[in-house]
């Protein structure tokens, strides 16, 4: 028996940079011990997949997505349409 899967919508996961070009998530990312990195980057990963199941809904186009590890991980999604 093959299990049946919908086909999961992928999204474009993209970086914020600030006016000066730096981002926020790298300078907060690079001082994350090897294995919460390596959770933050598996979470990534699949949302770009599209795999939503640990994000929820927190107003209008705004979604937290986390992680649970340590004090946790949390990443704020924003919905950008016509971008």
């Amino acid at each position: 028996m093959v299990p049946y899967m919908l086909p999961l919508q992928r999204f474009d996961v993209r970086e914020y940079l600030d006016q000066s070009g730096r981002s926020p998530f790298a300078a907060w990312s690079d001082g994350l011990n090897r294995e919460a990195a390596a959770k933050m980057a598996v979470g990534l990963i699949r949302l770009q997949q599209g795999h939503l199941s640990m994000s929820k809904g927190i107003g209008p186009g705004l979604y937290e997505y986390r992680i649970d590890f340590g004090p946790a991980i949390v990443f704020t999604l924003a919905e950008m349409v016509g971008v």
